[in-house]
């Protein structure tokens, strides 16, 4: 069984502040591959979370809006002109037929019920809308700190492991509505400190995982995180951490 580990307002809250900020590189790409249909009248953000995936979009989108089934992580965020959010799952969207031009799907595609969201993106979608479907991730790679790589897969991960989760893009067989235009990948080099990879550190689902079902105590996690990577910092306040991106984009079959 998947569970999103997303929910709880203390975990929404640390999202909000460690998760490192790659979506506006990321929208920014949608935008230069999208130029021609730029701005988009309305873009929706589906799994919106605090809404770190959401702002980028006013960039490129007259109206923007974010939904996310976790009132917690809603709560983080803030409305303004031309951007709103909805408490409201990806598998049961809140809009008309033919409404959207772009739907995004940033860093949480994998906790939804895949069959049951892509059915509701072609409903919502105009003919040829777009569903861009993102991922990032850290490697394990600190660079010019080959060490670190060992310490997350021999230590971090042995002690802290994944959780099942689902695929993070569509698979072929669930395409039937949408047809496969473009997918690339590529890394993107992140600069933290040694409190700042701890904090995101806990913000990802095995941690989380851990603290709701061992009954751990976050101080106690946080202080082990900030120790064990402290020292692969040497003498430096910030290092680069290597994240790995992955982007498809899909277009809505007309008919």
């Amino acid at each position: 069984m998947v569970q999103n580990y997303f929910v709880l307002e203390e975990d929404a809250e640390r999202y909000n502040q460690f998760r490192p900020s790659v979506h506006l590189e990321l929208i920014n790409r949608i935008g230069a591959y999208c130029a021609e249909y730029t701005p988009f009248d309305f873009a929706l953000d589906v799994g919106c979370g605090t809404g770190h995936s959401t702002y980028p979009l006013q960039h490129i989108a007259e109206q923007v809006t974010g939904v996310d089934p976790s009132l917690a992580m809603l709560a983080q965020t803030r409305a303004g002109a031309g951007i709103e959010f909805i408490h409201a799952s990806a598998e049961a969207l809140p809009f008309p037929e033919k409404h959207v031009d772009l739907i995004t799907v940033g860093l949480a595609f994998h906790w939804f019920e895949p069959s049951f969201f892509l059915k509701e993106a072609a409903r919502v979608l105009k003919p040829e809308g777009w569903l861009v479907v993102y991922n990032s991730w850290m490697t394990g790679i600190m660079v010019d700190v080959p060490g670190f790589t060992d310490w997350v897969r021999q230590t971090y991960l042995e002690r802290f492991p994944n959780p099942p989760r689902r695929k993070q893009t569509p698979e072929v067989e669930t395409l039937s509505d949408f047809k496969t235009v473009r997918s690339q990948d590529f890394e993107l080099s992140i600069p933290m400190n040694a409190a700042g990879l701890a904090g995101y550190l806990t913000t990802q689902s095995n941690i989380i995982q851990s603290l709701q079902t061992e009954c751990l105590a976050l101080e106690e996690v946080t202080a082990w995180l900030e120790t064990n990577v402290q020292p692969y910092f040497g003498s430096s306040t910030s290092r680069d951490i290597q994240f790995g991106c992955k982007m498809t984009y899909f277009q809505h079959i007309v008919g």
